[in-house]
């Protein structure tokens, strides 16, 4: 009997054990849980929803201008913005940016569409001649899209399960911004066809901006001049209106003007008033379908077809996604997982495909040589060995360094010396704050018994290189000391860094 009792107790606790790891682990993957129970809904709530409904409001011209860049009806960047966002707000852990359609990703999506899943007129006028398509059969848009959007979400898993958000640590802050300025370059580029009302054929690979250019140029003579001076009065109202009208309205009250919508509604009165597209030739969205759409599978069998196209997708969405939201974090001092961000990307296109929407050394040498060839094989090898190098650079030793093993004799026995022993750049910035976060949270947990208790000396002999962000890394940990009531002391710094 006693036996049984304790078995039963043994099972029990067993039991719990296994619930506590699976609620853990759904913690772990639904950042919401955590947060929403401590959210604050006085102070926070306001704020909130203005930021909200600011956002939606812009999201709908938005989602219209680049679905015309995937080639994808109007309504379907509106939806990928709304299903994007309802799932990342369960999973995703950046807390100030917006997921939806942005242009790189729908000139991609649009790229790929012309040459895959072309409609039989562009195959008859283009490359087909009388041949089978490339995906054997003519598929419709909808269905390459959704397709495409459920290869993004299983890449970005694999690439969630693999761990390989680090990758993110090799975003630099020039890096970030250089890829910004160019997708801003190419966001101008894709609307100047229709600035100007002209027809412009699509096109993708290196060079792809200048013969878009070309194009532009050539095509002048053919301005449709009301379709121009449409464009540059919507361009000058919104303008003007952030520059003047925004901050006088900012005086009576919180909520910005809804300027896109304002000049949406505008645009769409005037243009049925005078029927621009009739007389003038005005190119216009047309009717838009109301409602949510039914879900349906996507096109399986066309998926493998896709891989090609799916991984470049979706590593440029996660790169696009996490360096917007690494700009917010450090701006507003909080961490954003870039492995969970993978996690949430991935379940955020997976779910939306059901929709029409689209979408971030031995045996090794030996293995390499052996099934390709004796040139790949040695350059693999080398290419394998750089990447090994990066990452041992990437992970340095952060530990406790003992007085008696270093010329410390006149530092008092409580004070915490730390040793960080690698050259502190952006590859590894991460790990120096992350480490030095949880050294400082560390302390708090010990009394203070007097005021040598609250400093912790970071010894920086071996730090032999510093660039701009290890110098931004080295006052955030300062201020961060500060914050939690420590002094941050630094000694051994070479000549050249000193």
């Amino acid at each position: 009997m006693i036996d049984g009792v304790a078995e039963n107790s043994k099972s029990t606790t067993t039991t719990k054990k296994k619930d506590s790891r699976v609620i853990q682990f759904v913690k772990q993957r639904m950042p919401i849980l955590h947060w929403l129970p401590n959210y604050n809904w006085k102070r926070d709530f306001h704020g909130d929803l203005i930021a909200g409904l600011t956002v939606g409001i812009m999201h709908v011209p938005q989602g219209m201008a680049y679905s015309s860049l995937a080639g994808v009806p109007p309504m379907n960047g509106i939806y990928s913005s709304f299903f994007a966002s309802s799932v990342y707000m369960l999973f995703g852990t950046a807390r100030h940016i917006s997921i939806g359609v942005f242009a790189v990703a729908s000139m991609m999506v649009g790229a790929a569409k012309l040459r895959l899943a072309p409609t039989p007129e562009e195959w008859a006028s283009g490359p087909g001649n009388g041949t089978t398509p490339p995906l054997g059969e003519f598929v419709s848009v909808l269905e390459f899209t959704s397709a495409l959007t459920m290869a993004v979400g299983i890449v970005q898993l694999i690439l969630a399960i693999c761990r390989l958000g680090f990758l993110t640590t090799y975003l630099s802050d020039p890096l970030v911004a250089g890829f910004t300025t160019g997708s801003a370059a190419h966001v101008l580029t894709s609307q100047l066809n229709k600035v100007f009302g002209v027809k412009l054929p699509r096109h993708e690979g290196v060079g792809m901006l200048p013969r878009m250019w070309r194009d532009i140029v050539l095509s002048l003579p053919k301005t449709n001049f009301i379709t121009l001076a449409i464009s540059i009065f919507g361009i000058l109202f919104l303008d003007l209106s952030r520059t003047f009208l925004t901050p006088q309205i900012k005086k009576f009250s919180s909520i910005p003007p809804p300027l896109e919508l304002i000049l949406v509604i505008f645009g769409v009165a005037i243009s049925m008033i005078f029927e621009l597209n009739e007389y003038y030739n005005v190119t216009i969205v047309n009717t838009i379908q109301r409602g949510i759409p039914t879900p349906a599978l996507p096109n399986f069998a066309i998926m493998p077809m896709l891989v090609a196209d799916a991984i470049p997708t979706a590593i440029v969405c996660f790169m696009f996604v996490v360096s917007m939201g690494k700009l917010f974090a450090k701006k507003h001092r909080y961490r954003v997982d870039p492995t969970q961000e993978l996690f949430a990307m991935g379940l955020m296109s997976t779910a939306a495909s059901f929709f029409p929407v689209y979408p971030a050394i031995w045996l090794v040498a030996c293995l390499l040589t052996v099934f390709t060839d004796v040139i790949n094989g040695l350059i693999f090898s080398l290419a394998f060995a750089l990447i090994t190098l990066v990452l041992r650079q990437q992970w340095p030793t952060f530990k406790e360094s003992h007085p008696e093993a270093t010329p410390r004799q006149h530092v008092p026995s409580d004070v915490r010396i730390l040793r960080f022993d690698a050259p502190l750049h952006f590859a590894n910035v991460g790990r120096f704050t992350d480490s030095l976060a949880e050294e400082i949270e560390s302390t708090k947990e010990q009394p203070l018994l007097d005021s040598h208790n609250k400093q912790i000396l970071l010894d920086c002999t071996n730090i032999s290189y510093i660039d701009s962000m290890g110098i931004d890394a080295i006052t955030e940990a300062y201020t961060d000391a500060k914050k939690h009531g420590r002094v941050l002391l630094f000694c051994g710094f070479n000549g050249t860094i000193s």
